[in-house]
């Protein structure tokens, strides 16, 4: 397990990149990098519009700095993880209407009154 920025080296890798979803398995191959570039667009007043993010080269390290970014220069996804299935996904969408529609009650009870709801 590890924290990766990914930089797409192409439009057709940033798609892939971004199909991608918790639980499929991957290969991606490319290349560490060091990231320099100058921010672009509002920022506050600390903020330096200077950006420098090193890359991670060891597998031990850990809170900030731990991370690789990787220019990606090919992206595959082997296998897809698994998915809701759609009864699990209707159960789901039914316990939230129920949760909300209880929720809306306890307002309007908590708002009006007991014994008007």
């Amino acid at each position: 397990m590890s924290n990766n920025h990914l930089i797409a080296s192409t439009p057709y890798i940033e798609k892939v990149i971004r199909s991608m979803r918790t639980g499929d398995q991957i290969m991606i191959s490319g290349k560490l990098v060091n990231v320099e570039a100058k921010a672009i667009g509002k920022r506050e007043k600390y903020e330096s519009a200077d950006i420098s993010w090193q890359t991670s080269v060891v597998r031990g390290d850990s809170m900030g700095g731990a991370c690789e970014i990787i220019y990606v220069t090919d992206a595959k996804i082997i296998k897809r993880g698994p998915r809701l299935s759609p009864m699990m996904t209707f159960s789901l969408s039914g316990l939230a209407v129920t949760f909300l529609v209880y929720f809306a009650g306890y307002l309007l009870r908590k708002r009006y009154g007991q014994n008007r709801f």
